[in-house]
């Protein structure tokens, strides 16, 4: 409950979507303001296995750098949900 309030408290700043992640004594909260890719970019984000767990703050700028890169290294091993 903490958290969600602590969380609330910072709705303003990003009022287009909210998302939590706990996992034993660790927690997650994200405030969200939608401007690049509105329509998607939910946080915290998770790879395809859901074991591994990030929040992030602010827009990744280089994604598609990132994204050719990772498939150079992997060809099909990656998987992109946004």
């Amino acid at each position: 409950k903490e958290v969600v309030d602590a969380a609330k408290l910072l709705r303003h700043r990003g009022p287009d979507w909210s998302g939590m992640y706990c996992h034993g004594d660790a927690i997650i909260a994200h405030e969200r303001l939608a401007i690049v890719d509105p329509e998607s970019g939910d946080q915290p984000l998770y790879n395809v296995n859901r074991d591994l767990v990030l929040g992030v703050n602010g827009e990744i700028y280089n994604h598609l750098d990132l994204r050719e890169q990772l498939e150079a290294r992997a060809p099909g091993k990656h998987q992109f949900l946004t």
